[in-house]
């Protein structure tokens, strides 16, 4: 995937302004309908990917890559590949609050920075 930022122009459809380590494909679990952009979270006993959720357990409480594919109803064991690490376009990153202030420097932690796109 291409970076989407030139010195002419940008781009504010894309997800990804700046990607730093190309997208791993990871297992998921469970989970239902995932969004493009949305925050996951690895459970700690199994390993696989779900939703973030801040109020979660066993490692869901803590965001750590985002979707990239396109929307799609997730079974257990499905892979998806996620971003991550370098610049997200925060206005379309779904599944995490702007003001989860402990959220986000979590995703900063794992190398994940949301922007604002002008």
């Amino acid at each position: 995937m291409a970076n989407r930022l030139t010195k002419t122009k940008v781009d504010k459809t894309q997800l990804i302004i700046f990607e730093t380590i190309p997208g791993e494909s990871v297992t998921m679990g469970d989970t239902g309908e995932i969004k493009h952009g949305q925050v996951l979270a690895q459970e700690e006993s199994t390993g696989k990917w779900f939703k973030y959720d801040k109020d979660g357990t066993e490692g869901k409480q803590i965001p750590r890559r985002v979707y990239k594919g396109e929307t799609f109803t997730c079974k257990a064991d499905d892979k998806a590949v996620v971003f991550r690490s370098g610049l997200l376009d925060k206005a379309l990153v779904v599944g995490i609050e702007l003001t989860d202030y402990k959220g986000i420097a979590e995703l900063e932690r794992n190398g994940i920075y949301l922007e604002e796109v002008k």
